[in-house]
């Protein structure tokens, strides 16, 4: 038999012994098989947008707490390789991080980064849709958990739309009335994991919701489409979104689906 000391955990694996960081610091550590840990960082001003994520080959998960410890955001592979990556607009206050391997068996080296995020590229509900026009091509990127809202005006009716995402990002689509009703919903009936979704609709404002993987995309609107019913897989999202205000044009809504069950 031998015995011999264990090296101490790098981080602690709990809120009340979580690791105090900073934003703008990288932070090393590493994860044994079944190992969790707990970072604890501030925000001093409502309103910040952060950016959270892991780089290294290990496939590394992470989980956003506030400082009551409720979950706000998790994800698996948004990020470089097989890494986490989580953006969110945060109040000021205290907040936690879980980092843990993938099912809990991953272990290896990872670096944790806190750092400011860009600005979001495009509002993510209704009442922030970004107005496109029939004919435009539109950039974006998707964060984890993000939305995409886009908002556009049909001028005449039995107008054939096609609407659809271009890239390497797996997206989704969900398209409203002016009320905010659903439409349809499509996910890969475009190129690669791209969604398409074509419908004939009458004038008015419509509303398009992107959503899917982290990554960037180009979004396209454009007259064309098949019929009535249109080539779009109604997967069954029936509801109503945020009803916009008055005056609010149609929009395009971007989401993400949610991740491999976060490999718990």
């Amino acid at each position: 038999m031998i015995l011999e000391e264990a090296e101490a955990d790098d981080h602690g694996d709990s809120f009340a012994t979580a690791t105090p960081v900073s934003i703008g610091d990288t932070v090393p550590g590493v994860l044994t098989p079944g190992d969790e840990d707990y970072f604890e960082f501030s925000v001093s001003t409502d309103g910040s947008r952060l950016s959270v994520f892991t780089r290294g080959t290990t496939d590394a998960v992470g989980t956003l707490y506030d400082g009551n410890g409720s979950r706000l955001a998790d994800d698996a592979d948004s990020g470089e390789g097989d890494n986490f990556h989580i953006i969110r607009t945060l109040d000021a206050g205290r907040y936690y991080l879980r980092v843990f391997g993938s099912y809990h068996r991953e272990a290896g080296y990872y670096s944790l980064i806190l750092r400011e995020a860009e600005p979001d590229d495009h509002g993510n509900t209704i009442a922030t849709a970004t107005s496109v026009s029939i004919g435009d091509t539109v950039p974006g990127i998707l964060a984890a958990r993000d939305r995409d809202f886009f908002e556009f005006s049909v001028p005449t009716d039995g107008f054939r739309l096609g609407a659809f995402t271009q890239g390497d990002t797996d997206t989704d689509g969900v398209l409203y009335d002016r009320s905010g009703s659903w439409i349809a919903h499509d996910y890969s009936s475009g190129e690669g994991s791209n969604f398409h979704v074509t419908r004939v609709l009458d004038a008015g404002t419509y509303y398009l919701e992107v959503s899917g993987g982290g990554g960037s995309y180009l979004l396209i609107l454009e007259e064309g489409g098949t019929d009535a019913a249109g080539s779009a897989r109604d997967t069954g999202r029936p509801g109503v979104a945020a009803v916009p205000p008055q005056g609010a044009q149609f929009r395009l809504l971007l989401t993400s689906p949610p991740h491999d069950a976060l490999k718990y």
